[in-house]
């Protein structure tokens, strides 16, 4: 289980580079990294930029779901693994007061056996809260750069309004 957390995690940095990548970035793009055009490229500079946003909020729209599908994967391996620790803890407190019937212990030594008897799936668990936190926060940074790129998107949108606005001004005076 750990090499495939392992694994996860190494996905997930991958997807938060990459997004990082298409947000702030080249990403690849020969013309450079996206921002609003200057406004004296007019309308078809407005136009070449949208497009090439675009192509990156489709990658990072599949990025997101990429890591939103981990994420519940390793919500429900979290889960599971609770639920063996808890059950692992249960049993040998069970099983320690069948060996100790007859001897005097305090609750904190039983309490203590049973919590290294089953140590190894609390190791497990605890494993799994952090892949759960790690995706949590790969999930978060995806989303933001998403939102950044549709928040550009909508203010190149904006601004093609406005350069159509001013030339038909233009034309009308």
């Amino acid at each position: 289980m750990a090499d495939e957390t392992n694994r996860t995690e190494e996905l997930l940095t991958a997807w938060v580079e990459e997004a990082l990548e298409l947000r702030h970035g080249e990403a690849n793009d020969p013309d450079g990294r996206v921002s609003l055009p200057p406004f004296e490229l007019g309308y078809r500079g407005a136009v070449d930029m949208l497009q090439r946003v675009r192509v990156r909020i489709d990658r990072i729209e599949e990025l997101e779901s990429l890591a939103r599908r981990a994420k519940g994967r390793i919500i429900r391996a979290r889960e599971a693994a609770d639920f063996d620790a808890s059950l692992a803890y249960d049993r040998a407190l069970q099983n320690n007061r069948a060996t100790r019937i007859h001897e005097y212990t305090i609750g904190d030594e039983r309490k203590a056996d049973a919590t290294l008897a089953s140590l190894d799936q609390k190791r497990l668990a605890h494993q799994m809260k952090r892949a759960e936190s790690f995706a949590t926060e790969a999930l978060d940074v995806i989303s933001k750069c998403a939102w950044g790129l549709k928040n550009l998107r909508e203010d190149i949108l904006q601004m093609m309004k406005l350069t159509l606005f001013a030339t038909t001004e233009e034309v009308q005076t």
